[in-house]
């Protein structure tokens, strides 16, 4: 009797197996099916009907800007009446590129690199019609430029905004210019990186890096999410050919936004003042100073007056996250404050003696960044061509200078003046003229009247230097 339940038992086992291996052959091939399908369905995914609301807000630019070709010492072709003849003598250059219409009464925006030196500016839309266009804003700094387009219509094809804050890597995005030229053009690709702050030269750069196609033309164009929204600008392109290596880098959206919403109300976009002089966090710092984090800013200094020791940092924390951004460098740093822009709260978490706080600071305007402007000397001799302006916190702080350190700032020398043979060069702080401390520009102004013969101090990179010029 045992013997019989024993066997009963294992035929009923037996056939539970073949049932649940059925079953499950069953359901693999059912989801087998489903993933088939599924892959079916993104095979024959389009992009048509969000690129059909897109492409119309897109267009070429072309500006024009009137170089010399060649220099010439013929008398001939240097008179005004033989250029008309011999036209090529003075070329017009052409410049390419595209841009984004953002406001249905025609703001676009674009690079400042694609208008820089146009003496003139046209915009063709993807169907064909021509306007003129106006500059009202363009910054090299950012490289970012806003037009406004020649016409009374009010209802141009618009793209709106995305949340540049909400992008991550494997995103699919695309790309819409005028590459080389040839006609509006999109291609496909994903997010590869975010927050690149080292591989472009910008001051306040936190480019999206993607791999879909951006060639020479592209600069201004759309990058835009699966939703048919402007996550970035298309701004470089980085290449050791003329043309992509699907390597492309984007401006992000909410910085465009914070320019744009400047512009809009007649304001110049200004930087927050923070008052703080910072220091990457680098691997060997890190480890020297037993750090757990591989990335973030050391507050190496900060002035009295700075936002952030009103709320509480002090020097030597290390500033790990705004808001919900880990922060990555200072570049990255700052073009977190830019983006969220004055008045507004932002929260800080920094890292000190191993543990971790949270702060609240408000982003404010230094009280001293109107104070000094910058004042170009024009008919004093030797000084001809420099550009100079006081020092002040804010002025120390764009620097990165010690916020105590007093004089004047070289801001720019003109090419060929005096000041470049004397060894004046941009960035140069003058400290003292003979006897006569330098403490502004009143002092450097009363300092150089009918000089003939001086002895100047200035510091360049923490290093003072002598220049006597003894007429």
């Amino acid at each position: 009797m045992p013997t019989y339940r024993y066997v009963n038992s294992f035929f009923i086992y037996i056939i539970c197996f073949i049932y649940l291996f059925g079953y499950l052959s069953g359901d693999s091939r059912a989801h087998e099916t489903a993933n088939a399908e599924e892959k079916n369905a993104f095979l024959n995914l389009s992009f048509a009907p969000i690129l059909k609301k897109a492409r119309p807000a897109v267009v070429n630019i072309y500006g024009f800007t009137k170089k010399r070709s060649r220099r010439s010492t013929n008398l001939f072709l240097d008179d005004p009446f033989f250029q008309k003849f011999f036209n090529n003598y003075n070329s017009v250059k052409p410049v390419l590129g595209s841009g984004v219409i953002v406001r249905a009464d025609g703001i676009v925006v674009t690079n400042h690199h694609v208008v820089n030196g146009s003496t003139s500016i046209k915009i063709v839309t993807v169907d064909g019609q021509e306007f003129g266009a106006d500059i009202i804003y363009s910054n090299q700094r950012n490289d970012i430029a806003v037009l406004k387009i020649q016409s009374n219509k009010d209802n141009f094809a618009t793209i709106a905004f995305a949340d540049s804050d909400d992008l991550s890597v494997g995103d699919v995005v695309l790309a819409i210019g005028n590459p080389f030229g040839v006609g509006q053009s999109v291609s496909l690709g994903i997010v590869s990186a975010l927050s690149r702050v080292s591989q472009i030269g910008k001051t306040y750069g936190s480019f999206i890096q993607t791999d879909a196609a951006i060639n020479p033309g592209n600069s201004g164009g759309a990058l835009i999410n699966t939703k048919g929204q402007i996550i970035g600008i298309n701004s470089a392109i980085y290449t050791r050919k003329f043309g992509s290596s699907g390597v492309g880098f984007a401006i992000p959206s909410n910085f465009v936004a914070r320019i744009l919403q400047d512009t809009y109300t007649n304001k110049t976009p200004k930087m927050p003042y923070i008052g703080a002089i910072f220091q990457n966090v680098e691997a060997r710092f890190a480890s020297i100073l037993k750090l757990p984090v591989k990335q973030g800013v050391i507050v190496v200094s900060m002035h009295d007056n700075s936002p952030l020791k009103k709320a509480g940092l002090k020097v030597g924390d290390v500033i790990t996250r705004i808001n919900n951004t880990d922060i990555i460098d200072k570049k990255h740093l700052h073009f977190k404050f830019f983006t969220i822009g004055l008045g507004k709260e932002v929260k800080i978490k920094i890292l000190r003696d191993k543990s971790y706080k949270n702060y609240s600071v408000i982003l404010v305007t230094s009280v001293d960044a109107f104070a000094s402007k910058e004042v170009k000397i024009s008919d004093s001799g030797l000084f001809s061509g420099i550009t100079i302006m006081s020092l002040s916190p804010m002025l120390a702080e764009k620097l990165e200078l010690d916020y105590n350190k007093k004089g004047i700032v070289v801001t720019q020398v003109d090419k060929g003046s005096q000041a470049i043979h004397l060894g004046i060069k941009k960035g140069d702080i003058i400290k003292k003229i003979n006897d006569k401390r330098i403490r502004n520009q009143d002092d450097f102004l009363e300092a150089i009247k009918q000089l003939r013969r001086f002895r100047i101090i200035i510091e360049r990179k923490n290093v003072d230097y002598t220049i006597v010029y003894r007429g």
